[in-house]
C-alpha cells in the first residue's frame, strides 16, 4: 500500500478542523481529490473492506460540509436576536 492510504485521511482531517470559512471549500476539494486517488488506487486490489466503508463515509461528510459552507447562512455573521422590550398593553 502506498502513501495514498494515509494522504486521504489527513486531508480529510484538515477538511474537518478548518475554522476559516473561506478555507473550507479548498481544503473539501483537496480531501476529495485526495479520496479519489486512494479509490483508484485500491480498486486494482482485493479486500479493504474497512476502509473502502471509512472512504464512503469521509465522502458523505465532506459533502454534508460543502453544503454547509456554500450556504448563506454560514457566511453571514452570527446575529443574535435583539432582546424583546417590554411594551405595557391597554385593556
Amino acid at each position: 500500500m502506498g502513501n495514498l492510504q494515509w494522504e486521504w485521511r489527513e486531508h480529510y482531517r484538515l477538511a474537518l478542523l478548518e475554522t476559516n470559512p473561506l478555507n473550507v471549500l479548498q481544503r473539501v476539494a483537496a480531501a476529495e481529490e485526495a479520496i479519489f486517488l486512494r479509490t483508484i488506487e485500491m480498486s486494482a486490489t482485493p479486500g479493504g473492506k474497512p476502509e473502502r466503508q471509512a472512504l464512503a463515509d469521509a465522502v458523505s461528510v465532506l459533502l454534508i460540509l460543502k453544503r454547509e459552507r456554500k450556504s448563506p447562512e454560514a457566511i453571514k455573521p452570527e446575529r443574535r436576536p435583539e432582546p424583546r422590550k417590554n411594551i405595557a398593553r391597554s385593556a
